[in-house]
């Protein structure tokens, strides 16, 4: 089950990052879907680096990813490889009063080395959990 923020607001309107507004769904995102869309920077592959991005997104009523901010980064080589599997990635909106809504989400995004084999984390959460390692197709 995953946990996303919910900073939400009515449907035509676009909220500021930070509003927090309760909903009673919070919006989804397919995590394997989302790892398949991120690529290891080759810099970052061949130079050994491991890195963590934290990609805040705004999520539109039809679940498309419409605007994006890096809440954090620990090398920012890893920014926009986060970036665009966020944007390129499909989500179910958040419901509030029985419609759908736009929505800031955060999404942390881990890229650790295994040996040879890169390994993504996609947790969708805003809160502290444990890391599940997902490997990166070929």
């Amino acid at each position: 089950m995953l946990y996303i923020s919910s900073h939400c607001v009515a449907l035509a309107q676009t909220p500021a990052p930070d509003k927090f507004i309760a909903v009673e769904k919070e919006p989804k995102v397919d995590l394997q879907q989302l790892a398949k869309r991120v690529i290891y920077p080759e810099l970052a592959l061949r130079g050994g680096l491991e890195g963590k991005v934290v990609v805040r997104v705004l999520i539109d009523q039809n679940g498309i990813p419409q605007k994006t901010m890096i809440d954090y980064s620990n090398n920012r080589i890893f920014d926009s490889s986060a970036i665009n599997a966020v944007m390129a990635t499909t989500y179910t909106p958040a419901i509030a009063q029985g419609k759908a809504i736009s929505c800031w989400i955060s999404i942390p995004v881990s890229f650790k080395l295994h040996g040879s084999e890169p390994l993504l984390n996609t947790n969708t959460t805003t809160e502290p959990k444990k890391e599940t390692p997902i490997p990166e197709p070929k």
